[in-house]
């Protein structure tokens, strides 16, 4: 029937057409719309018919001359020819074709025109409004979505890019009937707004441009109008979401999924950027954090080691910005050939880099112009030519750091865009298939999760996650600059950014409602979810609503001095918390479609979304509580509180009285939040946080807070067939890792009692019920030994398990735990509860001084144990050194200068995490038996084969044999000194035996005074001696540690300089030290590439480490680093001078002095503070906090100190220098009362004591 009818109107328009009758208004219709041309008012008119709603074109924004109208045969339809305005005087003829699909709301548009006709833009069909009352425009403008009503007082501007290629108009209410115009030929499309009039609250419309292609017309243009008569911006994100899955736009991730399994750890991961490695991301997953994806180049080892965590391990890719002499993909290009050439015949530029003032920290503008000032400008590459520099650089790459994602910048942020060069030329649509053919490399063909910027419909089924489609881009600060401009206050945000950017009256999840289950988004790098935290921290919870409210995840840096550093203990519980509300929610939530969105106040602060698993989410963005009512329950949401129910989920933060309680609960996670107050979650019964997964049936962890009080878990209400008479509870250390089983008290229903904070593992079973060898005591005889007598080693064996260990081995181990390095095993059988000896005796012929007796249960761990942690024990012991067995010797002496120097001594053992596993188990914790003399160094060279030559010796050098030993005024050979040999270039032990011998003198040394010391040596000939395993240096960490200080180099800069000594925080003091200058980064060594990394020495007296970097602007330069047990070293050698050698930025707050007498406080909130270059010829200054303090001494001339203290803390460091070989040093104190440590210390290592040989 409803086929007959269409025929029927069909056949009355071409009787209406025949009679004449052309100026009339004349209709076509199906069963839902009714579409009208009235020539005579030049427009067109929709009728809706179930919503009821008539739609008419806005005369003032163009009419439609209409020529040969002609109707169309068994589909309902018509076509007409006319003229249209093509912009720049410019017209086109055309012909255009409508049509209304039969059981469809549809009315379908194609405008033709010759392809080769030129033109401009053209603004056409005219703008379709309803034909009474106020309209609403939805749309997605590079963002996921906003609601505005069309009017000019609630716009922010008229032209808008469009990341869907629809907007919708809804009438008289957001609710209400509407349309959805789908643009069919989307890429040289775009939306116009216009007012009605200049009035301040004019009504406006909204409609279609389309652009030129090539300057020309092209192609066929096509659109439609689909009407939805209820549901408002719901329903049209729906009707847009049929029309993408009918034209093959809608991939699902689990479509994805099923070609890529690891889009599978997309679930609940928040990207993070800034971590720092592989020690990081275990921290992280003890923490609590389950899934990330994890931004950076790790290599091989620690890439695949965070991938085991569970992880995505994703990388920066970036093929559009350009720059001759660039390293990597950014120099692999022909400037300007390689760049799109524009109609204007110009070459597109790029991305720019702005200079950054050196003094307020700030984008430095021109005062002229008010515009930033270049520091550098990169050239857009044409897209062209990506796919090529794709294919040369990421198989490489993904050899060095073997990453299961990556992530591509800009494409998919940008709009499309031509070139005219003839040797890549692009029409906006061939742009697009470039950009597409590289999201399909990384993801088709190398099988990689792959990341893009933003966002863009036709990425979508070659994307997997986008940042920045949560981010709105009402930014008052430089975002894409990451960390620039800043805003401090909430006032510096600006009214745009808090109202359509981070405003929940505006924000609709349109993206989501259509491509949420397709593609995970989340928030942009430049405003990533802590980004605000400084100027209002409610910012930051409002984004983890708008996160849990859309189904989306949070973006975090964690190593910058915006958003949620991780080194920061108040700002990691924020990150946690942020992690707990979001993530596990879209654990669940990831591969959902998001069905519906709804205001559930008038003021539109409490919102409701629903997801096709059954979950519902309900935000309150309001100040004042909301009571929800769900499942004939009352739950009072708290101000920025939440609800979260479904199959597989229940999270809330709502009232309780005055207590603010907190629970997220899903089926193997549990974290609960008393406020304060006892309060009953089932599973646990507490007044403080706690957090609980079950890793297994039987297998639990859990963290308790800080705050006092009781903790009752109910292990069984979680894991139904826990066991409690089976029960073990072990304690974790912050990566993990079991170290010692904890005694614990039963509670009555089921439950555990702790009254401790910390994190914690819960095991049950009989496949549990493991021995847990502990190695209790190791005893030597004599306590004090002499060289070359025996040594008897006993080690006790304790089975603190529940079963018996049969045939175990027990190993020694001389200074550290290696295959080389092993004395002796022996087997034992120890019983559950009972403990057993092991004896050994230990040759020390060739062994003195400070050494370690390592005894290790069960070394290559064949025996299943509960935990394996403390399989170790060792115990240092001191081997007096037997003279006689040294045939060689010379006396030396130090001569102290003018100053005294007063030193102490401490020994203490030193941890080393070895990386890695072995054999499925985590490789033992290696600890070295480490003396650190608080002493001044001395060092000597001596030519080792002229004094063999000299004493008429034979053979080559033992080098190990070398020892450094007091000498009384009789000649006795008193104790050794803590010494190490370092070779000569070109050292050979028989020809070229030179190198310096290095001590550290113990003692005050009084003013001018003379110490005595033998130097004693071997021949190899004579047997070899054992030489200490101790070092400053462990490679493994790149990093230092000792009694004083602990840091690390990163890409060639040193960073996380924190103090060792007791009541030092736990945090580093300084966070990093750079070369800083205009052209290469104030802050950081922006681009730089690290040449090499050379470790010089590496002993128990100091550490040489040499890298060679280069950055910007062409500067190479050589760092040398000596790290002494209590100082720093650092010599520059570079080929420019442009900046500061080495200056320091600060994590901790602290007081400020140098040798000038200026002073003030490092805390980020000042600039200059009346100190910058008011120190010429600088000696020293001193940077000193609570439980901290370093003075930094000039070893060489320079001319003065910066200082800028201006959002980075600190920014001290000295100008000038030789830049053939500036140096100074970092000296490491505990606290200080005042700055006079500076002073000491530089008159000191200006008089330093000096080594001679006496004979």
């Amino acid at each position: 029937m409803r086929h007959v009818l269409a025929i029927a109107s069909a056949v009355l328009l071409a009787a209406s057409l025949g009679a004449g009758e052309t100026d009339a208004p004349i209709s076509i219709e199906n069963d839902a719309l009714r579409f009208t041309l009235d020539p005579r008012a030049g427009g067109f008119s929709v009728l809706d018919k179930q919503a009821g709603t008539r739609w008419a074109t806005y005369a003032g924004h163009g009419r439609i001359v209409m020529r040969d109208l002609a109707p169309m045969g068994v589909r309902p339809g018509l076509t007409f020819e006319t003229t249209l305005p093509a912009g720049g005087g410019k017209t086109l003829e055309a012909r255009v074709t409508v049509t209304l699909p039969k059981g469809r709301r549809d009315v379908h548009w194609a405008i033709e025109a010759d392809a080769d006709a030129t033109m401009n833009w053209l603004p056409w069909p005219p703008p379709l409004v309803p034909e009474k009352g106020e309209s609403w425009i939805v749309f997605a403008p590079y963002c996921d979505g906003l609601l505005l009503p069309l009017r000019r007082d609630g716009m922010p501007r008229n032209w808008w890019p469009l990341d869907m290629p629809f907007f919708g108009i809804l009438a008289g209410r957001p609710t209400g009937p509407g349309y959805a115009l789908i643009l069919e030929t989307p890429d040289d499309a775009r939306l116009l707004v216009r007012a009605t009039s200049k009035a301040k609250d004019a009504p406006m419309t909204a409609g279609v441009t389309w652009a030129a292609s090539l300057g020309k017309w092209g192609y066929t243009r096509k659109l439609l109008y689909r009407f939805c008569p209820t549901g408002g911006y719901v329903a049209l994100a729906k009707a847009y979401r049929q029309h993408a899955k009918d034209t093959g736009l809608l991939v699902t991730l689990r479509e994805k999924m099923k070609r890529r399994p690891a889009i599978a750890k997309l679930a609940g991961a928040p990207d993070v950027w800034g971590a720092k490695g592989v020690a990081f991301c275990r921290e992280a997953k003890a923490a609590g954090i389950d899934r990330m994806i994890v931004n950076g180049s790790f290599g091989v080892d620690d890439t695949e080691a965070i991938k085991k965590l569970g992880y995505l391990v994703s990388s920066y890719d970036n093929y559009e910005d350009m720059m001759a002499g660039k390293p990597g993909r950014y120099g692999d290009c022909t400037i300007p050939d390689d760049a799109p050439l524009m109609a204007n015949g110009k070459r597109m530029l790029g991305w720019p880099v702005h200079v950054k003032d050196p003094k307020t920290g700030k984008t430095q503008l021109d005062p002229k112009t008010g515009k930033p000032i270049l520091k550098e400008q990169f050239h857009k590459r044409c897209s062209a030519r990506a796919l090529q520099v794709a294919k040369r650089w990421v198989p490489p790459d993904q050899l060095k750091n073997p990453r299961d994602a990556r992530f591509i910048d800009v494409a998919t942020a940008t709009e499309l865009r031509e070139c005219l060069d003839p040797n890549h030329r692009c029409t906006r649509s061939i742009d697009r298939d470039h950009k597409i053919a590289v999201a399909r490399y990384i993801g088709e063909d190398l099988g990689l999760v792959v990341g893009g910027e933003h966002g863009k419909w036709w990425g979508v089924p070659y994307h997997d996650y986008w940042e920045g489609m949560q981010s709105g881009g009402f930014y008052s600060w430089p975002a894409g600059h990451v960390g620039h401009d800043i805003p401090q206050t909430r006032d510096a945000i600006g009214e745009k950014y808090l109202a359509y950017g981070i405003g929940h009256r505006h924000r609709i999840p349109l993206w989501e409602l259509v491509f949420g289950d397709c593609v995970v988004s989340t928030w942009y790098w430049g405003d990533s979810t802590g980004h605000l935290h400084n100027a209002d921290p409610d910012i930051a919870r409002r984004k983890d609503l708008f996160n849990m409210l859309y189904g989306t995840v949070p973006l975090y840096w964690v190593s910058r001095p915006f958003s949620f550093r991780w080194d920061k203990p108040e700002l990691r519980a924020r990150l946690l918390d942020s992690y707990r509300t979001t993530c596990k929610l879209h654990e669940q939530l990831a591969f959902d479609e998001l069905l519906t969105h709804e205001w559930l106040t008038p003021d539109r602060t409490v919102q409701k979304t629903t997801f096709s698993s059954g979950t519902l989410v309900v935000v309150n963005f309001g100040p004042r509580p909301y009571p929800l009512k769900d499942e004939g329950k009352t739950w009072l949401l708290s101000p920025l509180g939440f609800y979260a129910r479904g199959p597989r989920i229940l999270q809330y933060r709502v009232r309780d009285g005055e207590r603010l309680v907190t629970c997220v609960g899903t089926p193997n996670y549990l974290f609960a939040d008393g406020g304060g107050g006892s309060h009953d979650f089932g599973v646990v019964l507490t007044s403080k946080p706690v957090t609980l997964r079950r890793l297994a049936g039987d297998v639990l962890r859990f963290s308790l807070g800080r705050d006092p009080g009781r903790v009752v878990l109910r292990p069984g209400r979680l894991a139904p067939r826990w066991d409690l008479a089976s029960t073990h509870v072990l304690v974790l250390d912050k990566q993990g890792r079991r170290v010692r089983e904890l005694a614990y008290k039963l509670a009555g229903r089921g439950g555990v009692a702790f009254e401790t904070e910390g994190r914690f593992e819960m095991v049950c079973g009989r496949e549990h019920d493991l021995p847990n060898l502990v190695v209790d005591g190791l005893r030597l005889e004599p306590e004090a030994p002499k060289q070359g007598r025996p040594l008897t080693v006993s080690v006790t064996i304790t089975n603190r398990g529940r079963t018996s260990a049969r045939d175990v081995p027990v190993a020694i181990y001389l200074d550290r735990q290696a295959a080389d390095t092993q004395l002796a095993t022996r087997s034992v059988s120890v019983g559950a509860g009972e403990r057993a000896d092991v004896g050994f005796s230990v040759d020390t012929s060739a062994l003195d001084g400070p050494r370690a007796l390592v005894a290790v249960a069960d070394p290559d761990g064949r025996v299943p144990e509960l935990l394996e942690i403390d399989n170790v024990d060792r115990r240092g012991v001191t081997i007096a050194l037997d003279p006689a067995r040294w045939a060689y010797r010379l006396k030396i002496e130090v001569v102290n200068g003018p100053v005294e120097q007063p030193t102490s001594s401490v020994a203490y053992l030193k941890d080393v995490e070895v990386e890695g596993e072995d054999h499925g188990k985590p490789i033992r914790v290696d600890e070295l038996w480490v003396h650190i003399f608080h002493g001044l160094p001395v060092a000597l060279a001596v030519d080792f084969s002229g004094v063999l030559r000299r004493l008429g010796a034979k053979g080559a050098l033992d080098p190990a044999s070398i020892r450094v030993c007091g000498r009384t005024v009789d000649g006795v050979v008193g104790d050794p000194a803590f010494c190490q040999f370092d070779p000569a270039s070109g050292f050979d032990a028989t020809t070229n035996a030179k190198g310096a011998v290095v001590w550290l003198v113990h003692g005050t040394l009084r003013p001018r005074e003379r110490r005595a010391y033998w130097l004693l040596f071997d021949v190899a000939e004579k047997g070899l001696k054992s030489w200490p395993q101790s070092r400053l240096w462990d490679p493994a960490s790149n990093a230092a540690a000792t009694a004083c200080y602990r840091a690390r180099l990163d890409a060639g800069c040193l960073v996380q300089l924190g103090s060792s000594m007791p009541d030092a925080p736990e945090e580093p003091f300084l966070s990093s030290l750079v070369y800083s200058s205009e052209q290469t980064g104030w802050v950081r060594e922006e681009g730089g590439e690290a040449l090499e990394q050379t470790v010089l020495t590496n002993g128990p007296v100091r550490a040489v480490v040499r890298v060679r970097k280069k950055l910007k602007a062409g500067l190479v330069y050589t760092k040398t680093y000596t790290f002494w047990p209590y100082r720093i070293d650092v010599q520059f050698e570079g080929n420019k001078a442009y900046g500061l050698m080495s200056r320091a930025y600060y994590a901790l707050p602290g007081t400020y002095e140098d040798s000038a007498g200026n002073k003030a406080k490092v805390d980020g909130a000042g600039d200059a503070e009346g100190v910058l270059g008011k120190c010429p010829n600088p000696k020293w200054y001193v940077v000193y906090g609570d439980g901290w303090a370093h003075s930094c001494v000039a070893l060489s001339k320079f001319d003065n100190i910066t200082y800028w203290d201006a959002g980075h803390w600190g920014g001290i460091g000295f100008q000038g220098g030789d830049i053939k070989g500036a140096r100074m040093t970092y000296v490491i104190h505990g606290t200080q009362k005042d700055g006079s440590f500076g002073k000491r210390d530089y008159e000191r290592l200006m008089n330093p004591p000096k080594a001679r040989i006496v004979e």
